[in-house]
């Protein structure tokens, strides 16, 4: 079992107090740290995922005024750990308020330069998607910012459970009718507990937000309903056109094999 994947600890609440006009649409904007390692091929992998992500988030429930969107910085790791070690984390940096919920203004996503050369080396830059899309909603707030004081309590942390409305209705719709919350990882470190999906629930093991890769199979994988479904709990409307998600997920992915020979679990 590898350890492959993480949320980086998100830093200090830094307060940014929004304006007047609500923003239509989500723009996510990559800042490579200079000097970069990555090549155009792995930066236009990572420009696919982050207009995914665009795509399926329609706007801010609140009024963020003239907020131009969240700007992720995309580094390589000051130190490798090595082939097949932890392959990335991210996580938010400091957060914009609106009236009723926080969200990310900025956040760093970090990849391990090792393994990043050995996927471009050996034809398996794809599964960098799977890994981008996984970081960037860790970036934008996926069990980080799920519970900020005076703004979105979304998150009973002794009981391992998301209480969001519109992630719970579509677990129970999707995956569990009896549920009344949606089941958070209670098992794994600091990176991983508290912070994903959980492997045992209901909608299966195989959802991006989950906390482990287990097949070599991209079509194996899914973005479920709750994974749709929990952006509106942190504020966000969502695109009135659905995004195709397990066909954008297979071509993100289909280079899974390169790093399926094991299973592989999100650093902890």
């Amino acid at each position: 079992m590898k350890q492959l994947l993480s949320y980086a600890s998100s830093f200090a609440i830094c307060a940014m107090t929004a304006g007047s006009v609500q923003a239509a649409s989500v723009n996510i904007s990559l800042v490579y740290e200079e000097p970069t390692d990555f090549s155009s091929a792995v930066m236009g992998v990572l420009d696919m995922a982050v207009e995914l992500f665009s795509t399926g988030l329609g706007g801010y429930l609140d009024d963020l005024g003239a907020f131009a969107g969240p700007t992720i910085t995309v580094a390589t790791k000051a130190t490798s750990d090595g082939l097949f070690g932890n392959l990335a984390s991210g996580g938010w940096i400091t957060p914009i308020f609106g009236t009723n919920y926080a969200y990310t203004d900025t956040a760093r996503v970090e990849f391990d330069a090792v393994d990043m050369q050995y996927a471009e080396d050996n034809g398996g830059l794809e599964v960098f998607g799977l890994v981008a899309l996984h970081e960037i909603a860790h970036a934008m707030g996926f069990g980080l910012l799920w519970n900020v004081p005076g703004y979105q309590q979304l998150y009973d942390e002794g009981n391992f459970a998301f209480t969001g409305a519109a992630a719970v209705a579509a677990y129970q719709a999707s995956c569990d009718a009896g549920a009344t919350f949606v089941p958070v990882e209670d098992e794994g470190g600091s990176g991983t507990v508290g912070s994903h999906w959980d492997e045992d629930w209901a909608c299966g093991g195989n959802d991006i937000l989950t906390g482990t890769f287990e097949s070599i199979d991209p079509t194996y994988y899914q973005a479920s309903a709750p994974t749709q479904a929990v952006w509106a709990d942190m504020g966000y409307s969502l695109a009135t056109t659905a995004v195709p998600v397990p066909a954008t997920l297979g071509l993100l992915a289909s280079g899974m094999g390169l790093f399926g020979l094991m299973r592989r679990r999100k650093q902890g």
